[in-house]
């Protein structure tokens, strides 16, 4: 019933799950509300958390991610999530000061290709997102490909992917590494080279307290003009020679899949929104969205593969959002139904999304963001006295 991801009243919620539960048109009345949140509490959080990993491994066994170039590709990515103004959950996510709506970071390891989220946290803001990507690593394989955005690079995390044996391509902001900022001033045309950067003190501290031994960093660095004239600047550990700067600009594009996935879970998936108001309810909930964005994401996969694109103009994708409304609808027969009922009913589900597509426009994300005025609105206050 979490799965099912009521947006009415919970009342009104249990008797249409019990309808759809037994093959009724109409709803049923088996169960109340309270019964319902009693019932939620015995049930544990890391279940969803379980069950939206396993999908993604067994998928990963049985059919494998695609390859970029030989590697398999993912993507770190943080962003906060809105949660129930209540006491005990502000006291869970304090973030430092006392805010009316209580926020909580989210930092999610995705499959760069299906969206797939292989990792997921929620925490208070006061954890960093560096210290949330170093927990997404270890969910690696060696020899893997992590892309990163420039709120990310750190000479610690860089030497952790060395450890793991992780290849890692990070946009680095100019002023970061004095070297990346000397190449990136020397020229506006796409060029690369191999520099050795020795480590900060405060990088040498925490590698320290890591265990890691203190090497210099070899660092692959790519100089990438953009169309309005500035420059970008790639970091990587991936010395592939059949690789050119051209392939890792390809490369840090499909970073944008993280920013998609959160667009679905946020804007269609419900991640925010919770059915119940206590610390509990709030973990429950939101892994269990990122377990139906998981089941979206891998049967879309499968819909894009069966799409005819010879008779397109364009290259066309399955809809996640219809997708999404025809999961969160036969989730009910896929978690109760059997084994060749499920396989029915996520066939019929695949066969409709191959038809129901959205054309890939390309340099739609070329515009420039928009960014939110102050308020400069001089407000007065009136009292009694």
């Amino acid at each position: 019933m979490i799965l099912y991801g009521m947006r009415t009243s919970i009342q009104t919620g249990i008797d249409t799950f019990w309808g759809k539960r037994f093959g009724e048109s109409g709803m049923i009345r088996n169960g109340t509300a309270s019964g319902f949140c009693k019932a939620r509490a015995k049930l544990k959080p890391e279940l969803f958390r379980w069950l939206s990993d396993e999908i993604v491994r067994r998928y990963e066994h049985a059919v494998g991610f695609p390859a970029w170039h030989g590697y398999t590709i993912f993507g770190i990515d943080g962003s906060t999530v809105c949660l129930p103004q209540e006491d005990a959950v502000r006291r869970e996510f304090y973030s430092g000061h006392n805010d009316k709506t209580p926020v909580a970071r989210i930092s999610q390891l995705t499959e760069l290709h299906t969206g797939a989220v292989l990792d997921v946290a929620l925490e208070s803001l006061q954890v960093s997102e560096l210290e949330l990507a170093l927990d997404h690593l270890d969910r690696l394989q060696p020899g893997s490909v992590v892309v990163m955005d420039r709120g990310y690079p750190a000479g610690h995390l860089f030497a952790y992917c060395e450890h793991r044996q992780l290849h890692y391509v990070a946009r680095v902001a100019r002023n970061k590494f004095k070297l990346c900022e000397a190449f990136a001033l020397a020229g506006d045309d796409l060029a690369e080279t191999i520099v050795s950067m020795p480590h900060s003190k405060t990088s040498r501290r925490r590698m320290k307290a890591m265990g890691l031994p203190a090497s210099d960093l070899r660092l692959r660095i790519i100089r990438v003009p953009l169309p309005d004239g500035k420059v970008d600047v790639l970091v990587t550990n991936l010395f592939d020679d059949t690789l050119t700067p051209h392939d890792f600009v390809e490369l840090y594009r499909k970073r944008w899949q993280c920013e998609t996935t959160y667009r679905y879970e946020k804007c269609w998936g419900g991640s925010e929104h919770f059915t119940g108001k206590t610390v509990h309810s709030v973990y429950q909930d939101f892994f269990a969205s990122v377990l139906l964005f998981n089941l979206v994401a891998l049967t879309a996969t499968e819909a894009d593969a069966k799409i005819d694109q010879s008779a397109r103009s364009q290259p066309r994708f399955a809809n996640r959002v219809h997708l999404i409304s025809q999961v969160r609808a036969y989730v009910v027969q896929l978690v109760l139904g059997t084994p060749s009922a499920c396989r029915r009913i996520l066939n019929r589900i695949i066969d409709v999304a191959a038809k129901t597509t959205t054309a890939i426009r390309p340099n739609r994300g070329i515009f420039p963001r928009r960014r939110r005025k102050a308020n400069t609105t001089n407000v007065v206050v009136l009292g009694t006295s």
